[in-house]
């Protein structure tokens, strides 16, 4: 009985658990159904793509990487993206050309891609063709377009050609376009950069996204870009004027026809003597170019990140007949998503080496324009008004329904495209970072007063020029200089002028005046009078030197050197062998001073060698240059203003002093004052002297494989400097290794030892992105003061007293920071301390600070690591 019930309620057991199957069966139905119908649309989707790039027609070969990109992020908005573009209407344009025609251009595709480079020869080939639009048919030229072969021709399917309308015909209004891989024109950047420029009454190019089949071929979706000619012109509603491109001369279009016409030829005529008045110093640049629509331009550039469309290459220009004047015409701005965030800059900022500013400022087009006074002044005020928010807000909500119907368009060969919007708007809060700039941007200092007339240095501090408008006395009394002075960034101030500002005292003043209680006030150029102020300083000791050096121009006497042998005009040689020098040997302005390998220098009598031009101490390892002085009164090497790079290369100096113990200017026993060098493999030793033994002062540097030893002083000081220290030893510093002053300097592979102050101590504003570095033995390993900025990986700090100070000393300057990232602290009593104003971050956390400022923030020993 008893296993006969067990076995009767199992059985309903069972039942039960069917029947709850059988009620679920059609969720489960459902459930499976939907996932066939994503996994089909999935494979499908992934399949046409396939079917899309094999034949030619995706934008681009990143589409499956895009893909798996969005499908890991569960992101899945591609499959609206994919049906909408699929319901999209887009314009159809079909080619139709001999079979013999299209072989001989995928002959000059192949040889092309073989060269890397499209030639010109290639782009004059010209094949007849019919072309059929919106029902409408056509006979055209069609060719070649484009420069680089891999971006234009790099798809075996799809190609990048220009058409051309025979007779008097268009297609929707336009005589000649170029029909574009996509790719070449950053999808939707170009267009958005095209919608902005005409926002900003700039000249605009249509631009449209086709569909393309080539003899009955689907080619798919491609970029339709209108080419120079009156027709654009006419449709930018401007009277008809000469497109050209610029360069040592004016390159207009369709020369020969321009000149058949008396008043064409007349106009090219005009435009030619104006250019070659500009170069000549004969009419002025704002005489000649629209420089508040070049501003516009340049501006829009900033925002999208890209040089490329300001390249002389790439840019056309038009003379306009109204205004007298040349206006801008551009496009190719390319992608943006592939731009790096980090190289942003803005025209005033220093350019890195071999960016696109930094050639930009070198060329003799852009740079004519860049340089202009007027120019800036729009450029600055334009920029000002488009890092707003709101101009991005408005310019996106007044386009809303343009963008969506271009997007649609692309979604038909790329589903996965995402707007630039994120991109544009970090883009312009870093401009707006730059424009409105926070904090003190001009430090100045009181040099001297004579009677009612004081003289004072202004420091420009910031990226952008500024103008001074008075000293405050008191914050009541304005003392306003004698002349408008304008002082130029940082990045120019390495070669301008020095900026000097002379102000008269009123009588009121002259009672009770005390230094102490003057501000400097000032504003951005271009910018409304919204004034910045700062304290102004008494100039010191050490800085009164510099500018004595730079307001004396001594006089050359080489003659007088026996050995000192003349190569050329202005250039001269000490040659390999033993020489004394007693006096101070100068060398002029606008040459050189070369020492060959091999020589051994010997200043005695106080004596230094001071060159207005650039010095090539060319040592060699085996045969090094010695610069050292027998009496120990030696004053080394003092190079000024110089024009070129000098460079320093196996160049031992020792037993040399500082100009200071001698009253004579000059605080160090090498300096380099608004002069580049490269320091290759050197030597500072046995430094004499109290200040430091290298002095580096408004000039761009590079330092390797070098050491600085045996220094009772500091060993190098680097002030409004910028330039890189790699592989390098410092050891047995009496004070610090490596001062920072308003200086940008990057360090990487350097060792620090028996450093009797600071390993690193960075001032005023100073920069520094620090990798690979051990200090060993120092007071501090790394401090950052008054507004610096660190950024430090891989470190170690072994046997120091504190390894890393963050303080604010001078309010004006503000809080300093540092970054570090993989740190070691060996055997350090205090690893770190911070004011309660400054930041510390050590592997991304936020260390905090001590409630009372100036207090002591003890870190956490790590473990003693080797």
């Amino acid at each position: 009985m008893k296993f006969s019930g067990a076995s009767e309620h199992s059985r309903i057991s069972l039942i039960r658990r069917k029947l709850a199957k059988i009620k679920s069966l059609p969720g489960l139905i459902i459930g499976m159904s939907l996932m066939l119908v994503m996994g089909a649309a999935f494979f499908m989707i992934f399949n046409y793509g396939g079917h899309l790039y094999t034949s030619g027609q995706t934008i681009d070969y990143r589409y499956y990487g895009q893909m798996l990109k969005d499908i890991s992020n569960l992101d899945f908005a591609f499959v609206r993206n994919f049906t909408r573009g699929q319901l999209t209407d887009v314009d159809d344009i079909k080619i139709d050309l001999k079979f013999k025609h299209l072989m001989r251009i995928e002959y000059l595709k192949r040889e092309a891609n073989k060269a890397k480079i499209i030639d010109p020869a290639f782009k004059e080939e010209e094949f007849p063709a019919r072309l059929t639009y919106n029902g409408v048919t056509q006979d055209v030229k069609i060719g070649l377009t484009g420069k680089m072969s891999r971006t234009h021709l790099g798809n075996p399917s799809k190609w990048s050609f220009e058409v051309k309308v025979r007779g008097d015909n268009t297609i929707a209004g336009i005589k000649r376009f170029g029909l574009l891989v996509p790719t070449v024109r950053g999808y939707l950047t170009d267009w958005l950069s095209v919608e902005m420029m005409k926002e900003r009454g700039l000249m605009g190019i249509r631009i449209d996204f086709v569909n393309v089949t080539i003899n009955g071929k689907n080619q798919g979706l491609y970029y339709l870009e209108e080419r120079f000619d009156k027709h654009l012109i006419e449709n930018n509603r401007l009277r008809e004027g000469i497109i050209f491109k610029l360069e040592k001369e004016v390159i207009p279009y369709k020369e020969a026809k321009l000149m058949l016409d008396p008043h064409g030829q007349s106009q090219l005529l005009l435009l030619r003597k104006m250019w070659k008045d500009v170069l000549d110093g004969h009419l002025r640049p704002e005489d000649f170019f629209d420089m508040e629509k070049m501003a516009k331009l340049f501006a829009i550039a900033d925002l999208i990140n890209i040089g490329h469309p300001l390249n002389k290459e790439n840019i056309r220009f038009y003379f306009n007949p109204v205004t007298g004047l040349v206006e801008p015409i551009a496009r190719e701005f390319e992608n943006i998503a592939d731009n790096d965030p980090s190289e942003l800059k803005i025209f005033f900022e220093k350019p890195e080496p071999f960016s696109t500013h930094f050639w930009h400022s070198r060329e003799a087009v852009i740079g004519t324009i860049i340089n202009n006074q007027e120019f800036k002044i729009h450029y600055l005020r334009e920029l000002a008004l488009i890092s707003q928010k709101e101009f991005l807000d408005d310019f996106f909500k007044n386009r809303e329904e343009k963008i969506q119907a271009i997007e649609s368009k692309l979604y038909r060969a790329w589903p996965y495209y995402q707007k630039p919007d994120d991109a544009l708007y970090r883009n312009q809060e870093y401009l707006h970072s730059i424009i409105f700039s926070s904090g003190n941007q001009a430090i100045a200092w009181l040099m001297e007063r004579q009677d009612k007339r004081l003289k004072v240095y202004v420091n420009n501090q910031s990226d952008l020029p500024l103008v001074v408008t008075h000293l405050a006395w008191k914050d009541s009394i304005i003392i306003t200089p004698e002349k408008p002075v304008q002082i130029e960034p940082k990045a120019a101030n390495e070669s301008a002028p020095v900026s000097f500002v002379f102000f008269n005292l009123p009588a009121e003043v002259m009672q009770g005046f005390s230094p102490s209680e003057l501000r400097l006030c000032y504003h951005v150029l271009g910018l409304p009078m919204k004034e910045e102020s700062s304290l102004v300083r008494i100039m010191g000791d050490e800085m009164m030197n510099e500018f004595q050096w730079e307001e004396t121009l001594l006089t050359s006497n080489l003659e007088t050197f026996a050995f000192v042998k003349k190569a050329a005009e202005d250039n001269f040689l000490i040659p390999a062998g033993k020489w004394v020098i007693d006096q101070d040997l100068i060398v002029p302005l606008g040459g050189r001073l070369t020492i060959e390998a091999g020589a051994e220098i010997d200043l005695i009598d106080h004596a230094k060698i001071i060159s207005y031009s650039p010095v090539l101490a060319l040592g060699r390892q085996q045969k090094p240059i010695l610069v050292t002085s027998s009496d120990g009164t030696g004053q080394g090497l003092i190079v000024l203003g110089a024009a070129g790079r000098s460079i320093l290369s196996h160049t031992h100096f020792g037993q040399l002093t500082s100009g200071e113990a001698f009253q004579r200017p000059g605080s160090s026993a090498v300096t380099f004052l608004r002069s580049p060098v490269d320091i290759v493999s050197c030597t500072f030793s046995n430094h004499l002297g109290s200040d430091a033994y290298l002095k580096l002062i408004k000039s761009d540097f590079a330092i390797s494989e070098s050491r600085f030893e045996n220094i009772t002083g500091s060993a190098l000081a680097c002030r409004s400097a910028n330039g890189s220290i790699v592989t390098s030893i410092f050891s047995g510093i009496e004070r610090d290794a490596l001062f920072l002053q308003s200086a940008k300097v990057d360090v990487s592979g350097v060792e620090m030892r028996n450093i009797g102050r600071i390993g690193i101590h960075a001032d005023d504003k100073s920069r520094s992105s620090t990798s690979d570095l051990h200090v060993r033995n120092a007071e501090t390993a790394i401090a950052s003061k008054d507004g610096s900025d660190l950024s430090l990986r891989n470190i170690l700090v072994a046997e120091s007293k504190i390894g890393l100070d963050v303080f604010e000393e001078e309010i004006e300057f503000g809080p300093a920071m540092i970054s570090a990232n993989k740190i070691d602290f060996v055997e350090t009593d205090v690893p770190y301390r911070q004011t309660v104003e400054s930041t510390l971050i050590i592997d991304g956390a936020n260390q905090g600070a001590h409630s009372d400022s100036g207090q002591i923030l003890y870190g956490k020993l790590k473990s003693a690591t080797n």
